[in-house]
């Protein structure tokens, strides 16, 4: 195992789809597994059903639906990321406490 001309790559590089030449190993890796950009409106069914209830609930005044609608504005997820109606929704549910 001892190598005397081994010197190990400074960045992990991916070789494949499935986690890379890296990932049989039993250590757990920091930080994102692939670089791949998640669009806007293409995450998973289930954030795009909580953004619809969040957005039917936080209408309705309810304080920590408007706190998660937030974050969804804040995060950028299922919807692109802007700050002006992430900080309306938090300044609704802080309102009311």
């Amino acid at each position: 195992m001892n190598k005397p001309n081994y010197t190990p790559e400074k960045i992990w590089k991916w070789d494949s789809e499935n986690g890379g030449k890296f990932s049989k190993t039993n250590s757990p890796t920091a930080g994102p597994t692939h670089e791949k950009v998640l669009p806007v409106g293409k995450h998973n069914n289930r954030y795009n059903e909580a953004f619809v209830i969040f957005a039917s609930l936080a209408e309705n005044g309810n304080a920590e639906a408007q706190y998660h609608l937030g974050c969804f504005y804040d995060d950028g997820i299922v919807v692109a990321e802007n700050a002006e109606p992430a900080v309306e929704w938090f300044q609704k549910s802080l309102e009311q406490g």
